[in-house]
């Protein structure tokens, strides 16, 4: 999959039930994207505190270019966090060249292969 100017977006606005979990992104090729990788729990933050559960969630082999230095942001609700998150084969650069970086909170998972790296993860 070829990805122009969107995201690999899983946004979800607090006061949400239920679960967003068992989702894949493979093989996906970004060309000049805004966010590159996303998971947010906090996408509305004037919303109530309940928030769907994220987990399960694998991004394999995405890879090209951010027009943004943040490349990955994976934030989640603070008393729900998501879990089991991976991140396999990433390789996000700017279309400028610069070097990209990741945020997160409340994340559990596993990122190996990573640029940039995503200091919650653990990595193997």
């Amino acid at each position: 999959m070829r990805l122009n100017k969107f995201d690999v977006l899983c946004s979800l606005n607090q006061g949400g039930q239920g679960y967003a979990r068992k989702i894949t992104f493979k093989d996906i090729v970004l060309v000049e994207t805004t966010n590159p990788v996303i998971i947010d729990q906090q996408y509305n933050p004037y919303d109530s505190v309940e928030a769907v559960r994220v987990s399960d969630v694998s991004y394999h082999n995405v890879r090209g270019t951010s027009s943004s230095a943040h490349a990955i942001k994976l934030h989640c609700d603070k008393n729900i966090g998501c879990t089991n998150i991976v991140l396999k084969g990433i390789n996000i650069t700017t279309i400028a060249g610069k070097k990209t970086y990741a945020s997160c909170k409340n994340v559990k998972g596993v990122c190996s292969f990573c640029n940039p790296h995503v200091p919650c993860l653990s990595h193997s």
